[in-house]
């Protein structure tokens, strides 16, 4: 074994034995010489004990760790020196050497004195030849513990030792039943007191009724194991575990034949051995009256009296914690039948009341119904009737609690009964002026139904109270321990609270960004459409007004502007067919959900049906060239931010321009024209340090590029010897024209397209709970007040290809209708704790969720603060979902990023005439506006771009749909 010097001759094991320092030693010295003594196996637990507790007595001293010990401390180190005599230890390596034994038993001793345990435990052979044999196998020893040192009497302390025995009985059990198993277990102890707890079946104080509960859990490992145990009385003299508790010097240790081979009686039958302990009616006097020091109810003191009338009625109350057995007992009384106290109240009433009337003239002994009885008829006697039965029912949710569960009541409460049965929480405030139940609170279970429902009709009565002021006022006639987490809960479930307080659904982090954003496609052949103005400009007579109908590449980043005289259909379609005409017929058109657009796409998918009855060729078209309308999610606008944000740019060079009220429409056309170009020639990738890294990619390069194409003449490589000089020229010109499209597209995919990996993520609030079919929602409308927004139910969900839910289907008011669900907040939770939960939404989200610790008692105030989990789908888990900025139809950006400032009207859209009320607002999103301009001008345009809800106050309740109307 390490640590131990073997001899393969006599087959034994040799364990050294340090020197004790000399002189004054320190306290490091100390502990240096207690760490030198290596016996893993706790053979020398008699030698070490004095040591341990000396060395536990200059931890109390407080003195410093290169430190002196005290002078008055030396004579008992010096004796402690003297039990150090031999400088080794050598005991045989087998517990036995004859291996014909037919069976074994595991033999365990526990004891403690007035500031040490410990156990000793043995291993028992019988042999055929009737002769036993018994080893000693290994030892512990500890030292009573310093907190809490005046509550562990000597009785305690046995029970711990007993504990610590059922700990070595199954640690023993799974090193060497494999190989070595034994047919039963042995625990040997001399205190009958400790016992005598552990048979009893009365009810025990907290401390006591734990260990005892901890040494039946440890017995039935054993049973399940099929190992009989048993517990029997030893006297003291016959118990060599008191020898780890009173210590020995190292000859007496190494010569006690008791220590090493265990009592004289381990070697006699079974029969003559001390009887096993059993729970026996006829326990002693002496025994039964130290054994009620840990039994409740047994004792007790006059703590209050209470005057009542003319009555003074002395209320005894036990001063022990109230500990709750498991029993056969039913309540009558249906807690799950209402929510509201006031109604279990009326219904226990009447249950009452009928019991009075078939009983008679029936003297009551019952308190409680003495009290009811008392109590005068009519309006005059409701409250003390109602108080009654209160108490009746809170004297029954204990025996109801007590029946399904075993429930111990914290000894600091300093729990004490009342004339009643009720558990009240003894408190200082005897002396002062507040009342009785102030003073002495009742104490209530905090898993119970009764108790919640207590909680939440103060909670009602005080006009829907927080957290703080809710705990408050149900101390002042209660005490609920752990009462903070119930407050939550009964708030979290208050449907009145929830409009208030409740946070939405979560949205789920940014998916990959889709092809049609990623892949190569020729300039405007996926588009993203929107309107924004009015803007306004000098006509005939007084100033009119237009809109610009704003059409970008979602590729290519490339736009096209339309001024329009109005918002409405017509303008719209002509428009489009102005569009069509010199870009082309897109394949994709990504828009919102304006009334214009709506009747827009009708329209034209009504002339495509009507023009393919009438033409074949046109329906061939239109099979190979398609083009597929994807509105976003009504009032989604980072949906949009692939064309949001392009808005933000073309707005602050319009603005920047001058004021457009003193332009005509020629004027204005031209300056919308000229800022197109302007826009089309930003860059969308980094700006080059030098000039080998090449020129910039910029949008207008997919449409015209700017290069300067020589006359490239034949070098002899080109093989054209019947091509004129014209036609030489003009296949070199294509070629390099091919190479240069091609060396584009490359640095697209290099510098553009690389910037749209990164995304953006900000803390975020929302519930834990997901959005379900039928469940009950309020749906967010940022021009109401908060207590107007409607309620809603959930239809139908639409998850994307990753299982995703970011848009689900609702019914209100009779209409269907499609909304983001980080606009809907469930009306009924499904439990959680907390409501809500602040996490930041990284790319790969961690799996760990912790949850706070909780204190044990709200004796103190309470300074925990529900902390931010990790709580997200199992999409969110998953490395290998990348965040992206993404959409229904491929363009979206960050939710979180585009929802971090106050929801405004839309004046995105409406042009320079802004609001005065949101005049502060609009200051702030100017600034976010050119500082997010600064960066797309040094480092090109890259994901922010998408999103623009960031940088510019806009909305959908406003602009070109409510125009329309």
């Amino acid at each position: 074994m390490l640590g131990m010097i073997y001899d393969a001759r006599k087959d034994t094991m040799t364990m050294a034995i340090p020197k004790p320092p000399e002189g004054k030693p320190t306290k490091k010295a100390l502990q240096s010489f207690l760490a030198r003594i290596y016996d893993p196996l706790g053979v020398l637990a008699p030698l070490t004990v004095r040591l341990k507790q000396f060395l536990q007595s200059l931890w109390a001293t407080k003195i410093g760790w290169k430190q002196s010990i005290p002078k008055d401390t030396m004579p008992i180190w010096e004796s402690i020196k003297k039990d150090f005599l031999d400088t080794e230890y050598t005991m045989n390596r087998q517990i036995t050497d004859r291996y014909d034994y037919k069976s074994t038993k595991l033999i365990i001793f526990s004891d403690a004195s007035k500031n040490n345990y410990g156990v000793a435990a043995y291993l028992r052979f019988e042999f055929p030849d009737k002769t036993f044999k018994t080893k000693l196998l290994m030892a512990k020893s500890r030292v009573k513990p310093l907190k809490g040192s005046e509550r562990l009497t000597i009785p305690r302390l046995e029970l711990m030792a007993l504990w610590l025995a059922t700990n070595c009985a199954v640690y023993i059990k799974n090193e060497l039943h494999s190989c070595m198993p034994f047919e039963s277990v042995e625990f040997f102890s001399d205190s009958m007191i400790a016992l005598a707890w552990t048979t009893t079946q009365k009810p025990l104080k907290c401390f006591v009724a734990n260990k005892v509960k901890l040494i039946k859990e440890n017995c039935k490992i054993l049973r399940d194991c099929e190992i009989e145990h048993k517990f029997h009385y030893v006297p003291t003299e016959q118990n060599p575990a008191d020898l780890t508790t009173r210590g020995k010097n190292s000859k007496e240790l190494f010569a006690s034949k008791m220590w090493h081979d265990g009592p004289e009686f381990l070697e006699k039958k079974e029969g003559e051995w001390p009887n096993q302990w059993k729970d026996s009616p006829t326990i002693p006097k002496w025994l039964e009256k130290a054994m009620a020091e840990e039994v409740v109810g047994k004792e007790g003191k006059t703590v209050y009296k209470e005057e009542d009338g003319i009555q003074e009625h002395v209320v005894h109350l036990t001063t022990a914690t109230e500990y709750f057995s498991p029993g056969n007992y039913e309540s009558w009384i249906p807690y799950d039948s209402t929510n509201s106290i006031s109604k279990l109240i009326r219904y226990t009433e009447k249950v009452i009341r009928a019991t009075r009337k078939l009983s008679g003239k029936r003297e009551w002994e019952n308190p409680i119904m003495k009290k009811y009885m008392a109590a005068k008829p009519g309006v005059e006697g409701y409250e003390e009737r109602r108080k009654a039965v209160l108490y009746s029912l809170i004297l029954d949710h204990y025996k109801d609690t007590a029946s399904r569960m075993e429930h111990v009541i914290p000894e600091d409460l300093n729990p004490m009964q009342d004339q009643f049965g009720l558990i009240r929480h003894g408190t200082r405030l005897d002396k002062s002026d507040l009342p009785t139940d102030t003073k002495l609170p009742i104490i209530l279970i905090r898993d119970h139904k009764l108790t919640e429902m207590i909680v939440r009709d103060i909670h009602l009565r005080n006009k829907h109270i927080g957290t703080e002021q809710l705990v408050a006022e149900c101390r002042r006639k209660y005490w609920i321990p752990k009462g903070r987490q119930l407050a939550r809960k009964v708030i979290n479930s208050c449907t009145q609270c929830r409009r208030k307080n409740g946070r939405t659904f979560r949205y789920p982090p940014i998916p990959p960004l889709p092809a049609s954003r990623v892949q190569r496609s020729k300039p405007f052949e996926h588009i993203g459409i929107d309107y924004f103005g009015p803007i306004y400009y000098k006509g005939t007579h007084s100033q009119r007004k237009c809109w610009v109908l704003i059409c970008t590449c979602v590729v290519t980043r490339n736009i096209h502007l339309e001024l329009v005289s109005d918002n409405g259909t017509v303008e719209f379609i002509l428009a489009m067919r102005r569009f069509f005409s010199r870009r082309g017929t897109p394949k994709t058109v990504t828009l919102d959900n304006a009334k214009t657009f709506k009747l827009g796409e009708k329209i034209f998918n009504n002339d495509i049906k009507e023009m393919a009855e009438e033409n074949d060729t046109f329906t061939n078209f239109m099979d190979q060239h398609p083009m597929e309308w994807k509105f976003i999610t009504p009032l989604s606008p980072w949906k949009g931010g692939v064309y949001e944000r392009i808005i933000g740019i073309v707005k602050k060079l319009l603005y920047s321009s001058g004021d457009t009220g003193q332009f005509n429409y020629v004027q204005l056309f031209t300056v919308i024209t000229e800022i197109e170009g302007i826009v089309n020639s930003r860059p969308i990738s980094h700006n080059p340090e030098n000039f080998v890294e090449g020129p910039v990619v910029r949008p207008a390069d997919f449409i015209s590029p700017e290069v300067k194409l020589g006359v490239v003449h034949d070098n002899g490589k080109i093989e054209m010897a019947d091509a004129g000089v014209t036609e030489k020229i003009a296949r070199s010109h294509m070629a390099a024209m091919n190479e240069h499209m091609t060396e584009l597209w490359k640095k697209w995919e290099d510098s553009y397209l690389t910037q749209l990996k990164i995304s953006h993520n900000r803390r975020q609030q929302y519930t834990v709970t997901p959005p379900k079919i039928g469940q009950v929602v309020i749906m967010e409308e940022k021009l109401k007040a908060r207590h107007k927004w409607p309620l809603a139910r959930i239809t139908e969900i639409h998850p994307n290809e990753l299982g995703q839910i970011r848009t689900v289907t609702i019914k209100c008011n009779g209409k269907e209708i499609k909304r983001s669900v980080n606009q809907l907040i469930p009306l009924e939770m499904e439990f959680e704790s907390p409501a809500t939960m602040a996490v930041p939404t990284t790319k790969e989200h961690s799996s760990k969720n912790t949850e706070p610790t909780t204190k044990s008692q709200d004796a103190e105030p309470d300074k925990r603060r529900e902390k931010s989990k990790s709580t997200t789908p199992a999409n969110s888990h998953n490395p290998n979902v990348r965040n992206k900025i993404e959409s229904n139809d491929g363009s979206e950006a960050s939710s979180d990023q585009l929802r971090t400032r106050p929801f405004l009207s839309r004046k995105a859209k409406k042009g320079i005439n802004y609001c005065e009320v949101a005049e502060d607002q609009n200051q702030k999103v100017k600034v976010n506006s050119e500082n997010e301009e600064r960066r797309t001008s040094e480092y090109g345009s890259n994901s922010t771009e998408e999103m623009a809800g960031r940088n510019k106050p806009h909305s959908h309740s406003l602009g070109a749909g409510s125009v329309a109307n």
